[in-house]
């Protein structure tokens, strides 16, 4: 009767492991706003935060250039990237600079004053047969208060 109890409790053990690692949701990673307006070598850090080890990446950063100083950041998520967790990772960060055109319908934005950037977020529509794959993914974009004009003020640091 234990050489059949042990087995089973592993077993069972197993199977709840399994069930639980599946329902652990994975983070979203955005791109660093303290990239914007910088001249310095020290700002390179890409991402908001440390990442876990299964979290989802963009497929595609593109950063604007004033010269040496960057004005702005679009993150590009590859369709298979669920538009409510990067909405949600967005959410984590700056809800309460949400700007409500339509409460809960595209386009997101937040308009962050305190740090003079803004991001908005077009999620990825669904495809139809007329659409190429590459038009079904969602857009993060950063971008600087002011714009390119934004690196104007920025003074420039001695490298």
């Amino acid at each position: 009767m234990k050489r059949i109890i042990a087995p089973l409790i592993l077993i069972l053990g197993s199977a709840y492991y399994e069930v639980a690692s599946a329902q652990r949701q994975r983070s979203c990673v955005l791109p660093s706003p303290g990239l914007l307006t910088c001249r310095s070598a020290t700002c390179s850090r890409l991402w908001l935060e440390p990442v876990e080890r299964d979290a989802l990446y963009p497929k595609q950063v593109v950063i604007d250039l004033d010269g040496d100083c960057i004005y702005g950041l679009t993150a590009i998520y590859d369709k298979s990237v669920p538009v409510d967790e990067i909405k949600a990772a967005i959410d984590d960060h700056y809800k309460q600079w949400a700007v409500n055109i339509v409460p809960n319908s595209p386009p997101y934005l937040w308009r962050v004053e305190q740090e003079k950037f803004a991001i908005q977020f077009a999620a990825a529509q669904k495809l139809d047969s007329r659409k190429k794959p590459d038009e079904a993914t969602s857009h993060v974009i950063y971008l600087a208060l002011g714009g390119k004009s934004a690196c104007k003020g920025v003074a420039e640091v001695d490298k």
